[in-house]
């Protein structure tokens, strides 16, 4: 069984469904759209089957809930990341930032509160209970796939640790692949964000693999509860389709001006802490495992979700579904064909490599026997006589029975190209999860004091520009600009190589301001009231990141 590391000021850890599903409303969202029903209270886990209608969803915290959390707040002490998130983007992607925080007040995000809310929830009703995990085994032709499910009351990573979002429950999973016919551990594929295929996994012999033991470790990632080979922080970047045509002319001029690409343009960043300094689970008996049987109609039944439905677009604040099910009640890839979720049918195990082997052996000792046999052959045929003869067609007879047993063993050997179990072990990653680098505690004061102001000296220069007397607010904006980007390059220690970029992207903005100008120019005072609302705003979320982090 895995070992989990959890960072320090984690409050949701692997527990039993029941305690969640008791202490929840079963609900469901009507065809219409309109506010929620209550389908049943004090809910107990054989209600979650196949009965139930479409959108069905479990409520973890009530109101109640909600007035008793303000009332009497919980202090947690928790870690904090090294740097800021926005010091691992550009300016163009700090901007972004902002914008991207401002729309969220359109979306339908968890309530404030909520977080703390089921933190207290669990608190008060899991005390000195055991935490759980849910087993699975499935077999296929070459492999016997351990899957380890951990179920989490509530994902709180955007409130209480500066991540993405916020959902109430959580399903997170660890699978160990063994060589069917050894049953020794060849694989392991962690659930990491959006990673998929090759990349969720390493081989049982990387060096990124940590045991204690023979078993593995795993760093979880605070309040997103993602899983990771190797302690660190790790950024994930979104890219919002609003961007998309900045990012593809951001990469054109990168190329233009021949300069590798990097995450400098209009991706938005977000740390995952997995520091491994806060609880971690050791002995065996840390954890109550429990198997996944056909008795478990929650599990193969139920395919509503496990926590609030927000109904967001976005997906990013809707609870999950079960360990079996996708949101849209689609089987997950993962528990249909967890080979193939990782990528693994087209790797050998070991003992295919032995037996891959062996054939060749085989085939090779044939190619031998035959050639003998064809130089036995020559020497009789020089005789020609009726005993020779006779000699020839039995001789001819086994090479025919030879070349049968090759063709037989051939057929039974895998045809595909496959990668090693053992060689090659890292070959397959393409895009996989990397811990950042630490900076220079020097760098790391000065970028980042100029990540939390940059965008709203950005959005302050603007809202100036656009009330500037016309004559002179060309030339504000340029020299403005101009010193915004001196001192972001000096910022980054990259000063030649985004030097050529930033001239590119300089002269695409004048271009589209001077158009601006002409169609909108009586527009000026509204743009300079927009721009100087973004820049308070960009300011708060900043701030508001920094001190979540404390």
């Amino acid at each position: 069984m895995p070992i989990l590391h959890f960072t320090k000021g984690e409050r949701f850890f692997p527990m039993h469904v029941e305690d969640y599903v008791q202490q929840s409303r079963l609900m469901r969202v009507p065809q219409d759209d309109s506010e929620s029903v209550v389908l049943q209270k004090n809910v107990a886990i054989e209600a979650l089957n196949a009965k139930l209608p479409n959108g069905a969803y479990l409520e973890f915290v009530s109101k109640d809930d909600l007035r008793k959390a303000r009332l009497k707040p919980l202090h947690v002490k928790r870690t904090s990341s090294k740097s800021h998130r926005l010091t691992y983007v550009g300016l163009a992607g700090r901007v972004a930032d902002t914008v991207f925080r401002s729309a969220n007040i359109f979306r339908s995000l968890v309530p404030a509160g909520v977080s703390d809310a089921a933190a207290m929830k669990v608190r008060q009703h899991t005390v000195d209970k055991q935490p759980v995990v849910y087993g699975r085994m499935v077999e296929d032709d070459s492999w016997v796939v351990l899957q380890y499910y951990y179920f989490y009351a509530m994902n709180d990573w955007r409130s209480h640790f500066a991540g993405v979002n916020d959902h109430e429950s959580d399903w997170e999973q660890v699978l160990i692949y063994l060589d069917k016919k050894s049953l020794s551990p060849a694989w392991l594929a962690y659930a990491t964000h959006d990673h998929h295929g090759d990349d969720l996994r390493r081989s049982w012999h990387d060096d990124e693999v940590k045991k204690e033991g023979l078993r593995p470790v795993v760093y979880v990632g605070a309040g997103s509860h993602a899983s990771y080979f190797s302690k660190g922080e790790y950024l994930m970047s979104i890219h919002l389709s609003f961007t998309k045509l900045f990012t593809t002319i951001q990469r054109r001029l990168r190329r233009m001006a021949r300069l590798p690409y990097d995450q400098s343009g209009f991706e938005l960043p977000f740390i995952d802490l997995a520091h491994g300094n806060g609880r971690k689970t050791v002995e065996k008996d840390d954890f109550k495992l429990v198997e996944i049987d056909k008795s478990m109609r929650w599990v193969h039944d139920y395919r509503g979700l496990w926590g609030l439905d927000t109904r967001d677009n976005a997906d990013g604040e809707r609870a999950p579904a079960g360990p079996k099910f996708n949101r849209d009640g689609s089987i997950r890839a993962s528990w249909a064909d967890p080979v193939g979720w990782a990528g693994l049918h087209k790797i050998d195990t070991a003992s295919e490599l032995d037996e891959r082997g062996r054939v060749k052996k085989i085939d090779t000792y044939v190619d031998a026997s035959i050639a003998e046999l064809l130089q036995e052959i020559d020497l009789l045929n020089t005789a020609r006589t009726p005993e020779s003869i006779a000699q020839i067609a039995a001789i001819e007879k086994k090479i025919t029975e030879l070349k049968q047993m090759q063709v037989a063993l051939k057929d039974s050997e895998t045809v595909r190209s496959r990668e090693s179990a053992d060689s090659h072990s890292r070959a397959h990653l393409k895009n996989p999860a990397i811990p950042l680098e630490e900076d220079l505690p020097s760098r790391r004061l000065f970028l980042n004091a100029w990540a939390l102001v940059s965008a709203p000296v950005v959005f302050a220069l603007l809202s100036i520009a656009s009330i500037y007397p016309a004559d002179d607010r060309w030339r504000f904006l340029f020299f403005g600009a101009v010193t915004i980007l001196v001192i972001e390059l000096f910022a980054k220690r990259n000063l030649v190589r985004y030097l050529i970029l930033y001239a590119y992207i300089f002269v695409v903005l004048v271009l589209l301001a001077m158009l601006a100008n002409i169609v909108v120019a009586e527009f000026f005072v509204g743009f300079a009231a927009v721009f100087g609302l973004l820049t308070l705003v960009s300011l708060y979320w900043n701030i508001k990141d920094r001190i979540t982090l404390r």
